[in-house]
């Protein structure tokens, strides 16, 4: 993240104060001071040793003052001389708030968000600064406080996040973009924050096609669901996987504690598989007892026979005499009221309505346009385990200069951006592939696959006319 420095200018503190004149020399570590009057200092005052700014300036407060002597409430930590200036000062203490939008603070402050505690004022330095990693836009305050006696300052003027000092890390788009402009002395600014994002995002995803299993982008034991009776296919995590359509970007799909994953299989060998299996789904929920089944596609079941519809890991056979015909208005018909064969429960739109269907412990897995199915079916012994899911996701796109870039190399990124600004602010757009920030991308790429080890061992299983002879033979880690 950004780090946005928050100032708070103390030179107010000084401004039109009282103040007292050391009369003899005060030693560090000193719990007393003697001053040549003190008229106007008090118990629970606050004092200032030296000028604001000096780098031995300090700040404690006043436990008691009779005749010369002030005795304080916590001892010097510097030394100072007779003569020094101690000022009488109103705060001590300042702290920085936040407001996602501009208000009124002294009105009220409930659209406030403060930052951390309060910090000591530091006399050192005339701003006094917080540094805030979580925001890249709205407002920020500051207020004054005295602790010894519990009084707050009012509060500062909004001060917008554009006017702040910003200091991004080397791996965000704000330093990749703030490094090109000055090293192309683009000062008015014409390769513009849009332009840097949508390149860097180019970059990304031309990294990652030169090598689609990325140890870094490996994410492990994500739960798909749970398995239930009737229930064959599940969502994939679509807003992240590499490639949601071929099982490419899947290392391994295990079935609760199954040590054995699940063998992958082609559209065409998942087709074999289900062989003479229909499907469809109910179109109209049905009520118990009743005389027909409302369902989407009918063309593929039998003219009369029976279909089992899964609901609450319970198998509901229902048989039929009469069908209608229709790829979207279906209808089983001629349904006994009661006793076998009847709608024995209430079955949800959507529920899948089954036939010749095999039910057992799921060996296979197909990804097809975004969802992962298995088969067999999960039979009454294999219901509500984990579906766990290891594969690789789609790096991190970047949309604003507070984001940071996802590769281990981000030097690689900074030369492609550099590359692309000169095609842009130089070459009229034109790429210019002898560019020498090109060719060290291309450079730096290659070395990052050629080091590149994935950590995984890939258990091969040969398959003819699909047969799985349980091969153990395994091959050496993934150069891929």
């Amino acid at each position: 993240m950004p780090r946005n420095f928050i100032r708070a200018n103390i030179s107010k503190l000084t401004e039109n104060r009282p103040k007292l004149i050391l009369d003899a020399d005060a030693a560090a570590g000193a719990s007393s001071v003697t001053v040549k009057s003190i008229t106007g200092v008090a118990a629970n005052n606050i004092l200032l040793f030296r000028e604001l700014g000096n780098e031995l300036a300090e700040i404690v407060g006043v436990n008691s003052a009779t005749g010369n002597t002030v005795t304080l409430l916590a001892s010097l930590v510097e030394a100072h001389p007779a003569g020094t200036t101690v000022y009488i000062i109103p705060w001590n203490q300042v702290r920085f708030y936040y407001a996602a939008t501009e208000v009124d603070a002294n009105a009220s402050d409930s659209a406030l968000t403060a930052f951390a505690a309060a910090q000591n004022i530091d006399p050192t330095t005339l701003d006094n600064t917080y540094i805030d990693t979580g925001q890249t836009s709205g407002f920020f305050y500051h207020r004054f406080s005295d602790s010894v006696n519990s009084i707050n300052d009012v509060y500062s003027d909004p001060i917008p996040y554009g006017q702040l000092r910003i200091q991004f890390a080397e791996d965000e788009v704000g330093y990749l973009l703030a490094f090109v402009r000055r090293k192309l002395d683009d000062s008015k600014g014409r390769f513009s924050e849009e332009f840097a994002s949508d390149e860097i995002n180019a970059a990304l995803r031309y990294m990652q096609g030169k090598l689609k299993r990325w140890s870094r982008y490996l994410v492990a034991d994500y739960v798909l669901g749970q398995t239930s009776r009737g229930v064959f296919d599940f969502a994939l995590p679509t807003t992240s996987i590499y490639d949601s359509e071929t099982n490419k970007s899947i290392l391994s799909v295990r079935i609760g504690t199954a040590t054995d994953p699940l063998i992958p299989v082609d559209e065409k060998e998942f087709d074999q598989l289900m062989g003479d299996v229909a499907r469809t789904t109910v179109r109209t929920q049905p009520t118990v007892g009743a005389t027909s089944l409302d369902i989407v596609n009918s063309y593929d079941f039998d003219a009369t026979g029976s279909v089992n519809v899964y609901t609450s890991n319970t198998a509901d056979s229902i048989t039929y005499a009469g069908i209608t015909r229709s790829a979207t208005a279906g209808v089983l018909s001629t349904i006994a009221a009661t006793g076998d064969g009847s709608i024995a429960a209430t079955h949800a739109v959507g529920t899948n309505v089954w036939q010749n269907e095999t039910e057992g412990e799921p060996k296979y897995f197909n990804v097809r346009q975004g969802r992962i199915r298995l088969w067999p079916l999960p039979d009454s012994t294999f219901i509500n385990r984990n579906i766990f899911l290891d594969y690789y996701q789609e790096v991190t796109k970047v949309d604003s200069l507070s984001d940071t870039i996802d590769v281990n190399r981000y030097d690689a990124i900074k030369h492609w951006l550099l590359w692309k600004a000169k095609s842009y602010l130089r070459n009229n757009g034109k790429d210019d592939l002898e560019d020498a920030d090109f060719k060290m991308f291309q450079d730096i790429l290659k070395s990052m696959i050629r080091t590149e080890i994935s950590g995984q061992k890939w258990k091969m299983k040969p398959r003819t006319n699909m047969i799985d002879y349980g091969s153990n033979r395994r091959v050496d880690f993934d150069k891929s």
